[in-house]
């Protein structure tokens, strides 16, 4: 929050992961029965881990902006769900979900080589990403003989988390 206004990392955003991920946990969840899905869960130790999007959830309701505590404990518990699917599924599915993820990424690799060579990234509510230029403090710069060059942010809120990402 910056004068009580949130700022550009403070705002609500679908990404075209999230997109992917939610595509991969309903393929798993629609393609799995009932009963095989329920003794799956019980007997697997990480249906721990369904607890901390239910901890970020319940977290909303003191948080300063709850529907982005919302999206964030959302976004944690459809990686949980797309994590268990491929740690339960066949090598099939498996491979299925490497594709789609793969495909999903395409759009926000082509960004980032467009933003290398414009020196620009441009804002975008439907990506989340405010604008960014080298020459402004704060943008993820690489220094190049003295001069400012942008990192990548592809169609994330950094650099780090695009290099992250396209790493996978």
């Amino acid at each position: 929050m910056i004068n009580g206004e949130p700022s550009e990392y403070g705002r609500l955003f679908i990404s075209v992961v999230d997109v992917v991920g939610v595509v991969i946990a309903l393929v798993w969840i629609y393609g799995m029965k009932a009963i095989s899905m329920r003794s799956r869960f019980l007997n697997d130790p990480m249906r721990f881990l369904f607890l901390l999007p239910a901890f970020v959830l319940v977290s909303s309701l003191w948080a300063p902006i709850p529907v982005l505590a919302i999206q964030m404990g959302l976004r944690i518990l459809v990686a949980i769900i797309v994590a268990f699917a491929i740690r339960n599924e066949s090598k099939h599915f498996c491979f299925i979900a490497v594709i789609i993820f793969v495909i999903g990424l395409i759009p926000s690799a082509l960004v980032g080589i467009w933003q290398v060579f414009s020196q620009y990234v441009g804002a975008s509510t439907l990506f989340g990403i405010a604008e960014q230029i080298p020459s402004s403090l704060g943008v993820a710069v690489v220094n190049l003989d003295g001069e400012r060059a942008l990192r990548a942010y592809g169609t994330f809120s950094h650099p780090n988390v695009f290099g992250g990402v396209m790493a996978l």
